[in-house]
């Protein structure tokens, strides 16, 4: 079901591009999300609206301004603890103000009646979608849906982080392996860098080496463009 393909991208202007790019994906591979640095207007914007130090997906679509690393996780609300909770937005489009809002609204509110744990929102979401677009694919690739599902967002001013909906998950309550991608994107060119890096810095015995290199072949795929390879990957139902 759409509602169970958790994606993460990394950003073009992102400092894990610089040189970082390739542990950090080696760190998602290995289901270590908790050990990903956390960007400073993250920080601020946890900090503005009382959510702990989490980690973020994008609920059933990639953002168009991920980058080069694209990772497809399945969503098991079995797996994310009791504070884990999604909303139907982007929290750090709330916080930057990057979604418009109606005079008068205030933020906090806003996100404690929007967030639900994991286990219990795919109600809520296929009802929207359902309400929103014709096709379930609109929503994958990015359309401005019909109806808001917050009503205090000014739908027409906002861009798609008003409408995509996030799963967050407290670093503190991430279970080991339990996010490790079942498909991830790259740039062309991008594997080739990883696999010097991997050889250079050798950070596996060679049992968990040879499974590493196993998982690179099984879910690991260069392409043109992962963020238009996961939409489209999403929108014809190929999901993990």
């Amino acid at each position: 079901m759409l509602h169970t393909q958790l994606v993460q991208g990394v950003r073009p202007n992102s400092a894990t591009l610089g040189g970082q790019w390739m542990s950090d994906l080696y760190l998602r591979s290995m289901g270590h999300l908790e050990r990903l640095k956390t960007a400073p207007t993250t920080e601020s914007a946890e900090a503005l609206l009382g959510i702990p130090a989490s980690t973020y997906f994008y609920v059933g679509r990639p953002h168009p301004h991920f980058g080069e690393v694209v990772a497809q996780v399945r969503l098991r609300a079995s797996a994310v603890g009791a504070r884990a909770r999604v909303s139907p937005f982007d929290t750090g489009g709330l916080a930057t103000r990057k979604i418009s809002l109606q005079p008068g609204s205030d933020l906090a509110p806003i996100l404690r009646r929007h967030s639900f744990h994991p286990r219990w929102f795919g109600i809520r979401f296929w009802a929207w979608i359902s309400r929103a677009y014709e096709a379930a694919s609109a929503y994958i690739r990015g359309d401005r849906p019909k109806i808001g599902s917050v009503p205090e967002f000014e739908l027409a001013a906002c861009a798609d982080q008003a409408w995509t909906w996030e799963c967050r998950v407290p670093k503190r309550d991430l279970r080991p392996r339990a996010f490790i991608p079942a498909r991830l994107y790259l740039s062309e060119g991008k594997l080739d860098g990883y696999m010097a890096w991997l050889q250079r810095e050798l950070p596996l015995e060679r049992q968990a080496m040879a499974e590493h290199l196993r998982w690179i072949g099984d879910c690991v795929l260069e392409v043109a463009s992962p963020v238009d390879s996961m939409t489209q990957a999403l929108a014809t139902g190929d999901h993990v």
